[in-house]
């Protein structure tokens, strides 16, 4: 089967044909910039433009750089405040006729790495700490998400030992513990 995968980034939305078994990619990536301001009209055109230049009618799966809970946008992190409470699985299958499927980008990169990379060889589970310190920690094909803002932590420095780093390191000891009792 294949899938129409997407990333939304600050500068840059990428996208490629997906073959969701292998994990590999059956198109080129593509990369269209990021319109500034990232509003939910200008971010749907570029996505539409993206699937056109594919000739892709199929299903979808976008990573947003938001909380996405059930496809509706929580937070709005390198895009548009507007994000916030369109559900951006039936407006991006509004906009683009595609069925949509809308996650944040953490979580799609923590399931890929968990199904397809490093994560393979390991039973129990993989944590993905993305840029800006959203996580999640991927168990038995599940999904364990941050309760911490995934947003950006600030252009304060995050070396080793900074206050971030230790919140978010907590965060994810606190959520996991007990999963495997």
């Amino acid at each position: 089967m294949h899938v129409f995968g997407i990333d939304v980034g600050g500068s840059g939305i990428k996208g490629a044909i997906v073959d969701v078994v292998s994990g590999k990619l059956i198109t080129e990536r593509k990369r269209l910039p990021t319109p500034p301001g990232a509003k939910p009209e200008e971010v749907a055109k570029v996505i539409n433009d993206l699937l056109k230049m594919h000739g892709w009618t199929g299903p979808v799966g976008v990573g947003f750089p938001s909380v996405v809970i059930s496809g509706v946008i929580h937070t709005a992190a390198n895009i548009d405040s507007g994000w916030i409470g369109i559900n951006g699985e039936t407006y991006l299958h509004e906009v683009t006729g595609c069925p949509v499927y809308a996650l944040n980008d953490a979580d799609a990169a923590g399931l890929a790495e968990m199904n397809f990379g490093s994560g393979r060889e390991y039973q129990k589970g993989v944590v993905w700490v993305g840029n800006f310190y959203k996580w999640c920690f991927v168990a038995q094909y599940r999904v364990w998400s941050s309760d911490y803002p995934r947003e950006r932590c600030g252009k304060e420095s995050l070396c080793c030992g900074s206050r971030y780093e230790k919140v978010v390191v907590q965060a994810i000891c606190e959520k996991i513990t007990g999963i495997f009792k």
